[in-house]
């Protein structure tokens, strides 16, 4: 599996002054601190990068670990299918500022309720939809401040989740693959997910040219990785099988078949 190192740095050269979405107006952590620039990388569907900080989120459904927010909501921007909030304890979800936005206004780079990302801290990482809103509120009048997470998306990144002393100022990236096809929208569900962003970063990660579970074009084996590529990448409905995109009904139709002659097979002897 791709390492959080080498996501990274596949992403690190197109963080550039011609990348950024803002680059006279910028934002700050949650903590209203530093110079928070977004970047739209050149990938098809872009991807949002920014590293800022993460705030602890636990609005939404109740629950104990949540006792101690100071500024607990009952509600959520975004809903789970059945219409209840989401559930900041057993779903990881970042959070983007309310639109219309000055800084970043979200709907105008193809980014809604359910978008799949990937946060960043250290060595951890982890997949998580967009679940809320950052409103403006006391000292955020402007909606300048980004960096905020759900009390889930916090503890598995290993930060802590406390929403009154928990959370972290600074260091944590946040990825957010764009487009209808990075929707989840069974948003409850973490491992929608989880499924989503893994084929995102794939995508992202090939047409970048970075390493991990996608490498040179070409459909080329690397030394030492052991892992093909497809170039151009393929359709969220294909999979790369050793430098072609196959349409994966037809790796299941054959898996099937193949199934179905051995047990044939075993019933002629």
């Amino acid at each position: 599996m791709v390492s959080a190192s080498q996501i990274l740095a596949a992403i690190q050269p197109y963080l550039t002054e011609e990348n950024k979405i803002n680059p006279g107006r910028p934002m700050q952590t949650s903590y209203g601190a530093g110079q928070i620039y977004i970047y739209q990388l050149p990938t098809n569907p872009s991807v949002i990068v920014y590293t800022t900080s993460a705030a602890v989120d636990c609005d939404g459904q109740p629950a104990s670990q949540c006792a101690t927010d100071p500024t607990n909501q009952s509600d959520t921007s975004c809903h789970q299918s059945n219409g209840m909030p989401l559930d900041p304890v057993g779903l990881p979800w970042y959070v983007i500022p309310e639109t219309p936005n000055p800084y970043f206004n979200y709907p105008d780079y193809d980014i809604s309720c359910g978008q799949v990302g990937l946060v960043i801290y250290g060595n951890n990482m982890q997949y998580g939809v967009f679940g809320d809103e950052r409103g403006r509120d006391v000292g955020n009048s402007q909606g300048q401040m980004i960096g905020e997470v759900s009390y889930a998306m916090a503890d598995s990144l290993g930060i802590n989740p406390d929403p009154d002393v928990g959370g972290i100022e600074s260091g944590v990236t946040y990825i957010i693959f764009t487009g209808g096809s990075n929707v989840a929208d069974l948003i409850e569900d973490p491992g929608v997910s989880v499924s989503i962003g893994t084929d995102a970063l794939n995508t992202m990660l090939s047409q970048l040219g970075g390493s991990g579970t996608t490498q040179p074009p070409g459909g080329t084996i690397p030394p030492g990785t052991g892992a093909f590529t497809c170039s151009p990448a393929c359709s969220p409905t294909q999979t790369c099988l050793f430098g072609t995109c196959v349409e994966k009904k037809y790796i299941t139709y054959g898996i099937i078949g193949f199934g179905a002659l051995f047990l044939l097979s075993i019933l002629k002897k």
